[in-house]
């Protein structure tokens, strides 16, 4: 709450209905966290505006630019290694403001954002050895809910966009683009394949936010146009809070299945012969299941095919079991396998139990068997 606090109070300051912009984006997070947990927080969509904006700040105030770009590269691969979506938006957003934007650059802008450049590449390049692009090749392909189907609210949401564009032709016109709210829009800019890749309000909305601010700053400095800021609370939110009612309720349901991942841990550390545990590192391979068991029910009950609930199961699997017994886990076996439940309707909701017992089987007894496998999961 304190980034967004910050984020409008940088932004908006003293201009008329700041706090209905507030209350705007904070209750849209609120009914996020509550539906979707720590994955959509304000820290990880707010956190390159709120460092985006003291870069700007730092830079009118006259501040050594080669610190200011120093502690700006720092915080990009902080950003990035923390959602890299939102690095790879103001590295990229930094660039194109500082460059593209400044009518009278100061001094040394140009050095510093080689200095700047420098930082992002070493930040890209250990972000891509760790890992944290996998996630961008996964869904590089396209949209991930095509064809899009609007409702009134993300209509409204992309009026938003459509309004930023409007904002930042002004701005060109008036040679404003000097502007903080235009860095919102630059990093807004980029982030627009996300936005538009899985087209649904909350998507939008988040990945836009900056974009959605700017508007809103500016049309609440306008009595024709300030409408638009209370519009939103009186049509959107009703009816997505309407939608989050029933995640609210399916994350009840995820807790009640983490108490029962938590009794299966204690059966994991606890032996049968009192309470001595028997293998070292058994408490890691219980987190494990318990992952896994709440990863696959979750991906059952959103709709997911059986073959990516298989590939699930292998990625989360394969880091922790031996290499020797890599081979027998493999997708194709854990497919074939759980198949034959597939065959009978009745029978299709124990297919995920089916792999839950298979991991299940493998961590009581420390190594996989195809043919131990089969049977299990054949069992109905």
């Amino acid at each position: 709450m304190y980034f967004i606090w910050k984020a409008v109070d940088w932004t908006a300051g003293a201009v008329p209905r700041a706090k209905s912009i507030f209350l705007l984006i904070a209750g849209f997070f609120f009914l996020a966290i509550q539906g979707e947990g720590m994955q959509y927080t304000p820290v990880r969509f707010l956190s390159s505006i709120i460092l985006a904006l003291w870069v700007e700040r730092a830079y009118r105030s006259g501040k050594n630019l080669f610190l200011v770009f120093s502690i700006a590269g720092v915080g990009a691969t902080l950003v990035l290694l923390f959602s890299p979506d939102q690095g790879i938006q103001f590295m990229i957003g930094t660039l194109l403001y500082f460059t593209l934007c400044q009518r009278n650059p100061r001094k040394g802008l140009y050095p510093a954002l080689i200095l700047f450049c420098l930082f992002s590449v070493a930040a890209v390049a250990l972000g891509w050895r760790l890992g944290e692009f996998k996630y961008f090749v996964r869904i590089g392909g396209g949209a991930l809910n095509f064809p899009l189907l609007f409702s009134l609210t993300s209509v409204i949401v992309l009026l938003y966009v459509v309004f930023a564009g409007a904002i930042a032709i002004a701005a060109y016109r008036n040679k404003q683009l000097d502007h903080p709210l235009i860095y919102l829009l630059a990093l807004a800019l980029i982030t627009m394949p996300p936005a538009m890749g899985r087209c649904d309000p909350g998507h939008i909305f988040i990945n836009t936010i900056g974009a959605a601010l700017a508007v809103m700053v500016v049309f609440a400095q306008h009595k024709v146009f300030s409408v638009w800021v209370r519009f939103p609370l009186l049509v959107c939110w009703p009816s997505f809070t309407s939608r989050r009612y029933g995640q609210i309720k399916r994350s009840q349901c995820h807790f009640r299945r983490w108490l029962r991942s938590l009794s299966v841990i204690l059966k994991l550390l606890v032996s049968t012969n009192g309470w001595r545990c028997e293998c070292t590192g058994r408490w890691s391979q219980a987190k494990e299941f318990a992952r896994c068991t709440l990863s696959l029910t979750f991906l059952k009950e959103n709709g997911f095919p059986m073959e990516q609930r298989c590939s699930h199961l292998w990625d989360r699997v394969s880091a922790s079991i031996p290499r020797s017994a890599a081979y027998e886990f493999s997708p194709a076996v854990i497919q074939e396998a759980c198949s034959r439940p597939i065959t009978f309707p009745k029978k299709k909701s124990e297919t995920c139990s089916a792999i839950q017992r298979v991991l299940f089987s493998w961590l009581r007894t420390g190594k996989g068997d195809a043919l131990l496998i089969q049977r299990t999961c054949a069992r109905r």
